[in-house]
């Protein structure tokens, strides 16, 4: 618990003692961190719900003895408020630079009212920029014309423009990205897992290649060719299943040519 909390929750408890009880909401508040490389923070995380004309104060939005906003997680958090907004319209959010890992991706709030049990949902998918406060309206859409927020919205075209510079890197043919985020990188495990799939796949390739013009004995011959790599191609068991049929025919037409055969024997013995 950072210093900064405390001294709220000192602040709360002086008010109780001048001002007497006062009935508290509670608020049920879940954090869905993004599934992106380097999406989860160890930083401190604030939060001011909004209503019509009235907000809470400031929240750390914190568990104890818990590593909160992992990568892909949903965290959630009761925050008690002596303010009562039946269904909050907005939340102002935003993080310091605590931990060493202090960037953070954001991919929305909810929040909920235990009292009214009414939702609101704040799409965001962004990342959230330390010391940076940004302001989420339920639901959150709109054209840029529209947009409430129009110095957020700005920071956030200003980031895109430093972040994606276009460079051209092959004279005659269209601008690319000069340098990837590296959030949007391949990781090396993905790397490696490529490499690896890529020689198997080529092994197998050069084993089937070998194979052509093989003379084979049946059809589980030709099956052992095949590995889990490529699969057992579908046909295989067509054949299985014509070549069974194929020997049920070649069987019956052998017993009707032996029993032909005795009949005829028996007829010329009876004729003797």
């Amino acid at each position: 618990m950072c210093i900064d909390h405390i001294q709220l929750l000192l602040k709360r408890f002086s008010r109780l003692e001048t001002e007497g009880p006062v009935n508290m909401v509670s608020y049920r508040i879940s954090v869905k961190t993004g599934d992106k490389k380097g999406a989860g923070t160890d930083a401190n995380v604030y939060v001011i719900l909004h209503g019509k004309g009235t907000k809470t104060s400031e929240h750390n939005l914190d568990t104890f003895f818990k590593n909160d906003f992992e990568r892909g997680s949903i965290d959630t958090y009761s925050v008690n408020s002596d303010i009562n907004i039946p269904e909050v319209q907005r939340i102002e959010l935003w993080r310091d630079n605590n931990g060493l890992l202090s960037n953070w991706y954001l991919d929305w709030i909810e929040v909920t009212n235990v009292a009214t049990g009414i939702t609101s949902i704040f799409p965001a998918m962004k990342w959230i920029k330390e010391d940076k406060h940004y302001l989420f309206k339920h639901i959150d859409t709109c054209l840029p014309q529209d947009d409430p927020f129009k110095d957020m919205r700005m920071l956030e075209l200003q980031t895109i423009q430093k972040d994606y510079q276009l460079q051209v890197k092959v004279p005659g043919l269209p601008a690319q990205v000069k340098e990837l985020p590296d959030d949007e990188r391949f990781s090396f495990d993905y790397k490696f897992n490529i490499g690896m799939k890529t020689k198997i796949y080529t092994e197998e390739s050069k084993r089937l290649v070998m194979a052509h013009g093989y003379n084979w004995k049946d059809v589980d011959d030709v099956k052992t060719v095949y590995t889990p790599v490529f699969g057992v191609p579908k046909v295989i068991s067509y054949i299985e299943n014509v070549s069974f049929t194929h020997r049920i025919e070649s069987n019956k037409n052998t017993f009707s040519s032996l029993s032909f055969s005795y009949n005829s024997f028996r007829r010329v013995f009876i004729n003797l």
